[in-house]
């Protein structure tokens, strides 16, 4: 992997060793942990290494604005430069012009819904994301639905689930292709 892609400290890089690389095409990786753990953070680093790169991300909030989310793009590249990643300026850029987000706060989600969003994306606005990332599921979602949507486009899908106990229901463990699991680490 080249040297603008995972800098050294990046969550990316520790789940990327445990796959073997990236999530694989049409594959869903579930970010599972309680409120407040950090499954946002992580979710933004694993786009973030795939944006230095130059791949189109579809970045879909369900309970944040667009300006939160933007605010951890930020965060995590300041985090990245400090870590050594070169050229912060050409990260930036690369950054604005392969990321797309959409907050879809106050608003149910639906598998089927963006399923049409992205046929909109591609048809109206040129926008074909290589990556999708998912930020707010909680435990209510049709997970099945959501896995045969994520084969059906063929894209890796990250999403972060909320989860109250830190565990994840069965039908969420079995429509994934990887789970990963936070949890807190008692340090401030």
């Amino acid at each position: 992997m080249s040297e603008q892609r995972l800098y050294e400290g990046s969550p990316a890089a520790a789940i990327h060793a445990a796959l073997g690389g990236p999530l694989g095409a049409a594959r869903l990786g579930l970010v599972v942990a309680r409120p407040g753990v950090g499954k946002t953070a992580v979710l933004v680093h694993l786009a973030l290494d795939q944006l230095l790169v130059g791949h189109p991300i579809l970045h879909v909030a369900l309970r944040d604005s667009v300006e939160h989310v933007r605010a951890h793009y930020d965060e995590a590249l300041r985090t990245a430069v400090g870590a050594g990643l070169r050229d912060a300026g050409g990260a930036a850029l690369s950054v604005e012009r392969h990321r797309m987000i959409h907050s879809w706060l106050d608003r149910g989600f639906d598998p089927s819904q963006l399923r049409s969003h992205l046929r909109m994306l591609a048809e109206l606005a040129q926008f074909e994301p290589k990556i999708l990332v998912i930020d707010g599921l909680d435990e209510r979602v049709d997970f099945g639905a959501l896995a045969a949507l994520v084969h059906e486009v063929g894209l890796p899908t990250w999403a972060t689930v909320r989860s109250l106990d830190g565990e994840i229901q069965a039908s969420a463990r079995a429509a994934a292709s990887v789970v990963v699991s936070l949890t807190p680490s008692g340090r401030t």
